[in-house]
């Protein structure tokens, strides 16, 4: 949708798509790169042939509202100041501008001593309070984290991530159940998830906050609708700014 979003932003250049943390392209951005409808605007804190620039995600040397969206994928967990790096993005973004993020919840540590941050849902929501939630669910679930608990445990007795992790092969199916779990129960212990949102012109409040709880088996069942019904995609995109 964040092409779709963003097409037609302007008659005279491409619409601007600025990728946090893009030193590796991430599962499911390969399509960004790839359009000849937007210009990608990518960096990371190392150098690559993904990326535009070198530069940090706390401190963006772009200018004020000088970008159509932001895609914040697979970064935030590892950053020091996840407030702060959110709030570089509302600066760049123009009023309107979209806003695409996927990160952890019920992960174990994978970056050592780089890994910093998780994230419940209403959690990442209030991180996001800058924006308004078109589009939000979850990219796996409990089944999911039943078998990264068991590896990890594997892994733990064993003393050995390789050993832990053929002895936990027999477990793999159980990934299966995150199609058939309940809405409510999957949302609670998701192993990932994400928002994809459009700028506010003021922050939610508490109250939004908590009743966004409530709203989120809703946002996780309209997904599917949403990928396969381009008037609704249509219809969603084009909601007041």
């Amino acid at each position: 949708m964040m092409i779709e979003g963003t097409a037609g932003n302007s008659a005279t250049r491409k619409p601007v798509i600025a990728v946090f943390g893009a030193g590796e392209i991430g599962y499911g951005s390969e399509e960004l790169y790839e359009s000849s409808e937007i210009e990608v605007m990518s960096f990371d804190i190392y150098a690559s042939p993904n990326i535009s620039f070198v530069a940090d995600a706390h401190a963006i040397p772009l200018q004020d509202a000088s970008v159509d969206a932001v895609w914040i994928q697979g970064i935030l967990e590892l950053v020091v100041d996840p407030r702060r790096v959110v709030g570089e993005a509302v600066r760049i973004l123009k009023p309107g501008g979209l806003m695409f993020t996927d990160t952890a919840f019920m992960w174990p540590v994978c970056e050592q001593a780089y890994d910093f941050n998780r994230w419940s849902p209403s959690g990442l929501r209030w991180l996001f309070r800058d924006f308004d939630v078109l589009s939000a669910g979850q990219s796996t679930g409990p089944g999911t984290m039943a078998v990264l608990s068991i590896r990890y445990l594997m892994q733990s007795l064993l003393r050995s991530t390789k050993l832990g992790q053929i002895a936990a092969f027999p477990f793999v199916w159980l990934r299966l159940l995150d199609s058939v779990c309940d809405d409510r129960r999957a949302l609670d212990a998701s192993v990932g998830m994400f928002i994809f949102g459009r700028k506010r012109s003021q922050p939610i409040g508490i109250d939004e906050l908590l009743a966004y709880y409530e709203q989120q088996p809703n946002l996780k069942r309209d997904v599917k609708k949403l990928s396969r019904d381009r008037n609704k995609r249509e219809a969603l995109l084009a909601l007041p700014r």
